[in-house]
């Protein structure tokens, strides 16, 4: 780390927590300081690693819905396919019938190659079931949540931010 993000570390307080992993999982905590404009990323028995909102490049939501030409040939090629590899048959069953085989919010960082990538669902999922439609939500959320804090660190407020993001310019 720079002498910046060391700077960051010693003072940061967290002051809200975007996303708290479930018990017993390999996904991280994520944490905010708005007063020092810094984040963290906590992952299950690991030390925690503070950024500041500079460091964020981009962040989006990001739906695997799988191949489905693959997934229709697959299908096409009968009972031999299924002897041969179950699996994946029920796979491409699964893909045909609109279903998603992961979720995901992806967080780019700047300067490095590295990438944040915080599941939501990892396994196949109906896109009408009620647990894709609460996934989804809570990824925009937190992808809104990174947003606001890119905007902040450019110095651009979002249209439609919260009111507690943006400064009043009239001050």
């Amino acid at each position: 780390m720079d002498k910046q993000s060391d700077s960051i570390q010693q003072v940061f307080h967290a002051t809200k927590v975007l996303y708290k992993a479930p018990l017993f999982s390999f996904i991280p905590t994520i944490r905010q300081d708005a007063c020092h404009q810094a984040w963290s990323v906590q992952f299950p028995a690991q030390q925690e690693k503070v950024f500041s909102y500079r460091d964020i490049e981009q962040c989006a939501v990001v739906v695997d819905e799988g191949e489905v030409q693959q997934a229709a040939h697959e299908r096409s090629r009968g009972i031999m396919n299924f002897l041969l590899n179950p699996q994946r048959l029920n796979e491409a069953n699964a893909l045909a019938h609109n279903q998603v085989k992961s979720l995901a919010l992806v967080v780019a960082l700047k300067k490095t190659n590295q990438r944040l990538v915080i599941p939501f669902l990892s396994r196949m999922t109906h896109k009408k079931s009620y647990a894709f439609k609460q996934a989804y939500a809570a990824a925009k959320k937190l992808e809104k949540e990174f947003d606001a804090m890119i905007a902040v660190a450019s110095g651009t407020p979002l249209v439609g931010a919260p009111l507690d993001t943006v400064e009043d310019s009239n001050e």
